[in-house]
């Protein structure tokens, strides 16, 4: 490890006292590369830093979106209150926008942070529920004809990079198979395991990422060819471990929000899904983006395009035309399309 990484990772230590050195370890041996991050250094220190994961796709109104995911962000204790975690938060936006990427997401690790990102445009965005798994198995499928494998790598990829990922839902995301070894192993670092289930023909029918503590597990997520290895695994998994179960589920208008997302790239945004009627509300409207400059003019909803004009302030003439600011037009766009972040290292 280079002295640069060497100095990351005693940051993300010493902020993140949770973590253990294999988990650190483990993430800069998939994304150590420059590319992942953005430092600020006091001679060869690093004194603050943010890491940026570009590789996410999340299915915004039933299409895959290119968006970048900000993890592990923070600053050494005695150089927060002087601005530079948002320095860093503002160059990785614009860094974005320069490569595109439409969208960004994060996971603030406390409710207050919620109100700090907002500062830079961020918005709740995103959901997930969690229910107590107290049912029995189906009849139909019985349980000695099944088979349990614990930490399968190779099984779970099978099934994730399979039919069962690719045929999500609007709202989840989709990684690359370089991003779910990572969160695979992430979790089996962190005292979790992933769980395959074989039926009689020795073929996947169930595949589940488990986090464990001495009180419960949960089921991160969870994929499955029916209904029943669905219930088969979810009862083996209390049988084999005497502890509770909780299932991450889809979530309900009551649940509390956990993720945060801004718009970086307006006019590519708008334009990959201009042929959806739900967000055609205005056929024409002004975007106000005070941080990424390059966001601000009128766009214009037509047919299946959506046509942009760059403009710093909205024209005289179009006082009558609606002007969101590019956080509130976020949770216009979000409260269509509620989001749930799958198999995010959080």
């Amino acid at each position: 490890m280079n002295p640069k990484l060497k100095s990351m990772r005693a940051l993300w230590l010493r902020c993140f006292p949770e973590d253990n050195e294999a988990l650190v370890n483990h993430f800069y041996a998939y994304y150590g590369h420059p590319c992942h991050h953005l430092t600020i250094e006091e001679g060869d220190e690093v004194i603050a830093m943010l890491h940026h994961i570009d590789t996410y796709q999340y299915v915004f109104f039933d299409k895959p979106l290119r968006t970048s995911y900000i993890y592990a962000a923070c600053t050494a204790p005695e150089h927060q209150g002087k601005g530079l975690m948002s320095q860093l938060i503002v160059r990785t936006l614009h860094l974005l926008h320069e490569k595109r990427i439409p969208l960004c997401v994060t996971i603030p690790a406390s409710e207050s942070l919620f109100q700090y990102y907002g500062r830079f445009g961020f918005v709740p965005a995103f959901k997930r529920g969690c229910q107590r798994w107290d049912k029995e198995p189906l009849p139909d499928q019985p349980l000695d004809e099944m088979h349990l494998f614990d930490n399968g790598m190779d099984k779970m990829l099978q099934i994730w990079l399979g039919d069962c990922i690719n045929n999500r839902k609007s709202g989840h995301m989709w990684h690359t198979q370089r991003d779910l070894q990572c969160a695979l192993e992430a979790n089996r670092l962190t005292g979790g395991f992933n769980a395959v289930l074989l039926d009689e023909h020795e073929k996947l029918a169930a595949a589940a990422v488990v986090e464990r503590n001495d009180f419960a597990l949960r089921v991160r997520d969870l994929v499955c060819s029916q209904p029943a290895s669905y219930q088969n695994l979810c009862y083996l998994l209390s049988q084999a471990t005497s502890l509770p179960v909780w299932i991450d589920t889809l979530p309900s208008s009551g649940d509390p929000y956990f993720g945060a997302a801004r718009i970086v790239n307006m006019p590519r945004l708008l334009r990959a899904f201009a042929h959806d009627s739900r967000i055609k509300s205005e056929d024409v409207f002004y975007i106000k983006d005070d941080l990424i400059l390059e966001n601000n003019g009128l766009y214009r909803m037509t047919g299946n395009c959506c046509h942009f004009q760059p403009c710093p302030v909205p024209p005289e003439e179009s006082a009558s035309i609606k002007v969101y600011d590019i956080a509130e037009y976020s949770r216009k766009l979000f409260s269509i399309e509620p989001g749930y972040m799958t198999l995010m290292m959080d």
